[in-house]
């Protein structure tokens, strides 16, 4: 390598060093003596994050084996965790129907609704896929210790006239709940 390219090289090399070093220089510099002070500036961006945590599954068995009419409904207490103290909940469901729905082979499905309450607000009904926003959390961790361990209710309820309509048969489905930081 020729001396010219070399100390082109050099020259660049110092010039990024000083870039570089430039982005990470202190936000005040010290003046030269037996000692000498600076100030650096420490920058830490959070990233919003969210959990939920808790879920179980709702059987609606026992209130079915002995039901003589009215809506049936069962709960699932939860807890929701944000950086942001404030989320918004989706929930869906895999089935092939419209809204939300039990399946069982060879019979119709049999149609329920969905509810979700923060632990602010009082219960709201869930649009399926569509997105619940506004909901608040205090939760200063993920197992929501200073809030009694849960701050969310998601409720399922079938109602009286479906229930009618249904046939005998066990009919299942599952439920996608995504929480997401506002």
């Amino acid at each position: 390598m020729s001396a010219s390219k070399h100390f082109k090289r050099v020259v660049l090399s110092a010039a990024i060093a000083a870039v570089s070093l430039s982005t990470f220089a202190a936000t005040q510099d010290g003046t030269k003596g037996n000692s000498s002070t600076a100030k650096v500036d420490v920058n830490a961006q959070v990233a919003q994050k969210v959990q939920i945590t808790g879920a179980t599954a709702i059987n609606l068995d026992t209130e079915l084996a002995n039901w003589t009419g009215g809506d049936v409904s069962g709960t699932d207490l939860l807890c929701v965790w944000s950086s942001t103290e404030a989320y918004n909940v989706t929930i869906t469901d895999a089935s092939t129907a419209a809204g939300f729905n039990l399946e069982s082979t060879g019979q119709n499905d049999l149609p329920f609704s969905v509810s979700w309450a923060d632990e602010t607000t009082a219960a709201d009904t869930i649009v399926h896929g569509d997105a619940l926003t506004a909901q608040v959390t205090t939760a200063n961790n993920k197992t929501c210790t200073n809030v009694g361990g849960t701050n969310a209710t998601l409720t399922v309820t079938l109602a009286e006239a479906d229930l009618e309509a249904a046939r005998a048969a066990v009919y299942t489905g599952e439920l996608t709940v995504v929480v997401a930081p506002e």
